[in-house]
């Protein structure tokens, strides 16, 4: 049995990308199955349940760049963690709730 090449995603891939990629692997929606694509790349409405969907809890700092970081437990101290750093707060958490669900995030 052949193992399934890593899933990737570039930090500088566009929005529309992003918002696939956050449906695809963090929703577990099919394309073939949705009408239009949530904006979570850009729309913190969007993003923000998914950041607060039970078990995980998450953390947000503004400074120097938005930086998110992902805990997939209600412990906010655990060591691992999964982070997303952006330009922007809704970039920097689809980044990181990807690297949660096992999406390769290149730099």
């Amino acid at each position: 049995m052949k193992t399934p090449a890593p899933i990737t995603i570039r930090a500088d891939c566009s929005d529309k990308q992003l918002n696939e990629a956050v449906m695809l692997h963090v929703e577990n929606l099919s394309m073939s199955r949705v009408f239009r694509v949530a904006d979570y790349a850009t729309d913190a409405n969007a993003v923000l349940p998914l950041l607060e969907k039970e078990p995980g809890c998450f953390k947000y700092w503004s400074s120097p760049s938005p930086r998110v970081t992902y805990f997939k437990d209600r412990n906010c101290d655990h060591p691992f963690h999964y982070a997303g750093t952006a330009p922007t707060f809704c970039r920097a958490a689809c980044f990181a709730l990807l690297r949660a669900h096992g999406v390769t995030v290149k730099d």
